[in-house]
């Protein structure tokens, strides 16, 4: 009996030793870049290693030019077979000052694998139970992303999960908009990133 009791306590911590051996080597392995472009350069958002507020408006254009890119008067669109991105310069046109990536198929919880934890949600109820749409999140410092619960969502009692798509994502380099004021509509709300919910947690 003793001896069983024994094996089992081995076994038991064998497992756990095992368990906690893979969660360390998880975390220790790098975030890997979206497919869309979009990755992590030395901790700063970026798309195809293109920094805002750090890399210059010319080297954007030589770094897209083998890209199936558009040069326009103060502004670069690119077009791929997974997202439509334009990068727009500072004010004096030295730096990239913006990059909007649009229709890339990110769904939200790639997104917070790749940056982290947002730090605000920005609702407006009445989209949300219409059409899906009318949830933003911030992300500390410089990212902005509109979320659109998917296709086939119980609008009724809607839940905000790893799955919600994201259309729209702004990469800035003027301020934090985990800082910045915002205005809301009548009827909008703003409350503190509560997790992956039912969306009457962010509601209540």
């Amino acid at each position: 009996m003793k001896r069983i009791f024994g094996f089992s306590a081995v076994l038991w911590l064998l497992v756990v030793a095992f368990c906690i051996a893979v969660i360390a080597f998880a975390r220790s392995m790098p975030v890997t870049a979206l497919a869309n472009g979009l990755d992590r350069c030395n901790g700063a958002p970026c798309y195809l290693g293109i920094v805002p507020g750090q890399t210059r408006w010319e080297e954007a254009k030589a770094l897209l030019a083998g890209q199936n890119s558009e040069f326009r008067p103060g502004e670069i669109a690119v077009t791929t077979a997974t997202a439509d991105v334009l990068l727009t310069p500072s004010r004096d046109g030295r730096t990239v000052d913006n990059i909007l990536v649009r229709d890339s198929g990110l769904r939200l919880g790639s997104l917070i694998a790749l940056f982290g934890t947002p730090c605000h949600a920005r609702i407006y109820p009445r989209a949300v139970m219409s059409y899906g749409g009318g949830i933003t999140t911030f992300f500390a410092p410089f990212i902005t992303a509109a979320v659109y619960l998917p296709p086939g969502s119980d609008l009724d009692d809607p839940i905000l999960g790893q799955d919600a798509w994201v259309p729209y994502l702004w990469i800035t380099s003027r301020a934090n908009v985990c800082q910045m004021g915002r205005l809301l509509i009548r009827g909008e709300l703003d409350r503190p990133w509560a997790g992956f919910a039912a969306l009457r947690r962010y509601v209540r």
